[in-house]
């Protein structure tokens, strides 16, 4: 855990303070807490706090896990497929607004109509494999490696075709998410809490 806006200061509404947990709650609400009009951090979001998860030691990613990397929030960016415990990208080749759409729902966000497709590396360029390309989905599929493709890991493109999505994301009560650290399992603490 670390204190003192280790992370960067957040900005907004603070919705909970003096946080209390026992290790055994499966939602931060389940925590005793102060909330609303109660809350009295006296220096603001200099006090916000972030936490460093311990990941899965036995594999770096799951096979067929997606994520977007090296977005401005954590619902775009580039996309990266976990394939024999190895993230690497997907080529832009044939890449459109139903391929996106895919990957938002995999990742268990919300949509208005189709994702936002990106192309050219407008994320930025990765490194490693490149381990899909052609990619042709359906509105049926709900997975990427789902969709029709050449064969992973065949690669005829090079990292300045890596494909790209942006995904709307409304948040639901108590869905936390860790924004503002150096990897994906770090950051500053935020919280959900609709009005």
């Amino acid at each position: 855990a670390f204190s003192s806006a280790h992370f960067g200061s957040g900005t907004g509404d603070i919705f909970l303070d003096n946080v209390g947990c026992s290790g055994m709650e499966s939602s931060l609400l389940d925590c005793s807490y102060v909330s609303d009009s109660n809350i009295y951090c006296y220096y603001g979001h200099s006090e916000d706090v972030g936490v460093r998860c311990q990941v899965n030691t036995t594999g770096v990613c799951t096979y067929g896990d997606v994520r977007l990397y090296n977005g401005s929030t954590p619902y775009q960016g580039r996309v990266e497929v976990c394939i024999n415990d190895t993230w690497g990208t997907v080529c832009d080749d044939g890449w459109g607004s139903v391929d996106a759409t895919v990957v938002c729902k995999q990742l268990g966000y919300s949509y208005t109509g189709y994702g936002k497709y990106y192309s050219s590396a407008y994320f930025g360029a990765g490194s490693g494999k490149i381990w899909l390309e052609d990619v042709a989905c359906t509105t049926s599929n709900t997975k990427l490696l789902q969709c029709s493709s050449s064969p992973i890991g065949e690669e005829t493109c090079s990292h300045s075709e890596d494909a790209g999505v942006g995904c709307e994301a409304p948040c639901t009560d108590g869905q936390v998410r860790l924004v503002g650290g150096n990897i994906p399992n770090e950051g500053r603490v935020e919280i959900c809490i609709s009005n």
